[in-house]
């Protein structure tokens, strides 16, 4: 687990530092002394704070869960789901949906989803602090919506298999941004174009859901 760190201008600095270099060049290929000189101030602190650059790396996981969990708040604290009417669920997973698509794709997050999605690829310490923090929870409250809006039509493995899914579609667009401009024409820096990306993001879980039916055909042409 990530060292509790008091926050200061000083560490604040360190890991915007850190996590610009980490999810640029990884863990090996990130250096210290480079993240001190972006920081502007001594490699002593890295140890002082954090131990050295093993603890430094775990900070910036518990960093970016942190501000990530901020985010996902409102949907992760409105309720329990057994309580919740199908309408309220579905609202519930569009607002999900629709937090994780514009996480991924937004230029201010991008250093977030870089190095998560290198803790996917090889995941260690720091992928259990982002899990326990942060992914458990977003997942398990999707899992809790899928779980009641089925209304025992699925099984626990269906349920989470189609969780998966759901979140999975975010990723896509991600971690195969290149591919996803190509395919779609879709650039996630124009206006427009993120709004159809989130909006169809919200239309394809109800098909993955198995719930097509429900979609408004209008709106579909829209994301078109």
């Amino acid at each position: 687990m990530a060292k509790p760190v008091s926050t200061t201008a000083s560490t604040d600095r360190l890991l915007e530092a850190a996590l610009d270099q980490f999810s640029r060049l990884g863990f090996e290929g990130a250096s210290t002394r480079a993240i001190a000189e972006a920081a502007g101030t001594a490699m002593s602190s890295i140890t002082y704070h954090y131990g050295g650059k093993d603890g430094l790396y775990l900070a910036v996981a518990d960093h970016i869960a942190s501000q990530c969990g901020v985010l996902f708040e409102n949907v992760l604290i409105s309720g329990s789901a057994n309580a919740m009417s199908d309408h309220d669920i579905r609202e519930g997973i569009d607002e999900l949906v629709s937090i994780l698509v514009r996480l991924m794709l937004n230029d201010r997050s991008a250093p977030w989803a870089s190095f998560i999605a290198r803790e996917q690829l090889k995941p260690g310490p720091a992928y259990d602090v982002l899990y326990d923090r942060l992914l458990v929870r977003v997942c398990g409250r999707l899992i809790d919506f899928i779980l009641q809006l089925g209304r025992g039509r699925w099984t626990s493995a269906e349920v989470r298999l189609k969780a998966l899914a759901v979140l999975g579609q975010a990723r896509m667009v991600c971690t195969a941004a290149e591919m996803s401009k190509r395919v779609t024409g879709r650039d996630p820096g124009n206006a427009d174009d993120m709004a159809a990306i989130e909006h169809a993001a919200r239309q394809n879980w109800r098909v993955i859901l198995a719930l097509g039916e429900e979609i408004q055909p209008e709106l579909v042409r829209a994301a078109s």
